[in-house]
């Protein structure tokens, strides 16, 4: 579908058919006409809303919330959702069962997927097979890189939707794979090795951001490095097993390039730190309004709605000083907000909100203001 049109909706009928000299002729083909709306050229506002953990279950709820707010946006070609790993769980589920689930799944999002882009991030319930039999179905992420297409899907270096990297107006988004491909991966040595160097990609996708033009700074991937549950911090607030080598991997990383949040999910439930570095708080002064942190915010949204239901209290570490906040009562999503002044484009007003499924309500929220 190109070339698309800056700031333009497009309705459109999906079908079986084909195309003669340009045109498209149908030999079968739905009745419902669908519609999007395309970015604008050079957008200084977009919004995002983000999720992690998902599957049947527990998230029907949910996705009606989430389809309110895509009927909120309708016409809004600067927003798109973002679902940061594990999507259908259908790895829950005996083989014979595995291509209904993820059916069933995109049958959920018959009222969103074809209005906004929808991009996804890969989790370990993309590849863990819980039964034997779906090593054939699970094998190479097979299905989550066959039913998706993210920005490296079809380039030649690549062919995978397991990392990459997109700018949307003033943002940078760089999503990596927490599951293969970098120092003692969470899968290593079970799928085989993707194509392409995903530290020297992300380590350059983020160093080589212009900040004049895309100046935050967004990066996102299913694992956590900061999470206040117990074996993946302990008591005292050290960062502990997978988290570790995460932490050792890719927290440097982000701190010379100055990313400005990593949302992740893997953990069912809701948690925000304080800008944080090498498990060293940069500042807990106005944590709801901060201005030009030095640090990542460290953000997780693993509240789908997934078939193994939320974490437990009893499951926590209390009072780790670099965690800021802990819900885990409810499903629920997050939005993001960046606005860029019109005036002084490096500057930007970031607002981040998560919300309850069950009543939709204000859980959290800060402003974040930087300048560049």
């Amino acid at each position: 579908m190109s070339p698309l049109e800056f700031d333009t909706t497009y309705h459109y009928q999906v079908g079986l058919g084909f195309v003669v000299n340009g045109e498209a002729t149908f030999m079968v083909k739905s009745e419902q006409v669908y519609n999007f709306t395309t970015r604008s050229e050079d957008p200084d506002e977009i919004s995002v809303l983000m999720f992690a953990d998902m599957g049947v279950v527990f998230s029907p709820m949910n996705v009606k919330r989430i389809q309110n707010r895509v009927r909120q946006q309708a016409m809004n070609g600067n927003f798109f959702i973002y679902h940061i790993g594990d999507i259908s769980y259908a790895d829950f589920y005996p083989g014979m069962m595995y291509q209904f689930i993820w059916n069933l799944w995109f049958e959920y999002f018959d009222e969103i997927h074809p209005y906004v882009p929808y991009m996804v991030s890969v989790g370990n319930h993309e590849y863990e097979p819980r039964h034997p039999d779906n090593q054939d179905y699970e094998q190479n992420f097979a299905a989550y890189n066959h039913k998706f297409w993210m920005p490296l899907r079809n380039n030649s270096q690549y062919g995978h939707n397991m990392w990459y990297h997109f700018d949307f107006g003033p943002v940078r988004f760089v999503s990596i794979d927490t599951e293969t491909n970098y120092p003692h991966p969470h899968e290593s040595p079970y799928p085989p090795i993707f194509n392409g160097n995903q530290f020297s990609y992300v380590t350059n996708a983020i160093k080589s951001t212009n900040r004049s033009q895309t100046p935050f700074l967004v990066v996102l991937g299913h694992r956590p490095i900061y999470s206040a549950v117990k074996g993946f911090s302990d008591a005292n607030g050290n960062v502990l097993s997978r988290s570790k080598v995460l932490q050792n991997v890719w927290e440097r990383v982000f701190y010379e390039g100055h990313v400005d949040l990593y949302t992740c999910g893997h953990v069912h439930a809701y948690e925000r730190q304080y800008p944080v570095y090498n498990q060293t708080v940069e500042t807990k002064s106005n944590p709801n309004n901060l201005t030009n942190p030095r640090d990542t915010v460290h953000l997780i949204v693993g509240t789908g709605g997934c078939i193994e239901g939320l974490e437990l209290n009893e499951w926590y570490n209390k009072n780790i000083y670099w965690n800021y906040k802990i819900f885990n009562d409810d499903e629920g999503y997050a939005l993001l907000r960046v606005k860029r002044d019109k005036t002084n484009r490096r500057q930007m007003t970031i607002t981040w909100e998560f919300y309850s499924t069950t009543h939709d309500e204000l859980v959290d929220s800060f402003v974040m203001t930087k300048t560049y």
